[in-house]
């Protein structure tokens, strides 16, 4: 099958499956495109824009991938069309709205093509709250505390690339150091904290 993008989304995830350094915009693309989802029941009398009223139940297809349920969603019409035998309801939805609506569901992103992904809860849920976006973990010295710093042994040169490419495009980040960092002490000087998902 060959992979031809429709859209921003679908060029930003063949994007960041060949580069790591794509995929926090392609956390940014995803909470800004639509998804097409496949929609349970009788197909709608005519197609078109429509407003969900309050109260409208969305019953959505489920599928079981390696023993988990998942609801399979699509980047595009012609990924979900390429997926099914007979003709079905779809809805489109803006990705974080359907996120919100479906909290606490796997979700899984073009099954059956070139390029797909497993969304988790945990991803889900990051990308809801904004953490996503933001470095999970940070180092913070509790105590004036000597280190040694220097170049490490091995250099991480496709690390490095990666980073060099995802720092040209991050305009908060001015420079940036390659070091590797002992901490000669054994008790707990430097504290390690960890961004909570909501």
């Amino acid at each position: 099958m060959t992979f031809h993008p429709q859209n921003r989304l679908e060029e930003s995830l063949a994007k960041a499956a060949a580069d790591a350094a794509h995929r926090p915009q392609f956390y940014r693309d995803l909470v800004e495109s639509d998804l097409f989802i496949v929609e349970e029941g009788p197909q709608p009398e005519k197609s078109g824009r429509r407003v969900l009223t309050e109260g409208y139940q969305l019953k959505v297809r489920h599928m079981d991938w390696n023993g988990k349920s998942y609801i399979p969603v699509f980047t595009s019409l012609p990924r979900l069309q390429a997926t099914i035998q007979h003709e079905v309801a779809y809805i489109a939805l803006n990705a974080l709205e359907f996120m919100k609506i479906t909290q606490g569901a796997n979700l899984l992103l073009n099954p059956g093509s070139d390029y797909g992904k497993e969304l988790t809860k945990e991803e889900i849920a990051s990308s809801i709250d904004g953490s996503i976006f933001r470095p999970s973990e940070r180092y913070v010295a509790e105590k004036e505390t000597k280190v040694m710093i220097g170049q490490p042994a091995n250099y991480p040169r496709d690390l490095v690339d990666a980073l060099s490419r995802l720092f040209k495009k991050t305009r908060e980040v001015k420079r940036a150091y390659v070091a590797h960092f002992f901490n000669p002490e054994p008790t707990g000087v430097v504290s390690r904290q960890t961004d909570k998902l909501a």
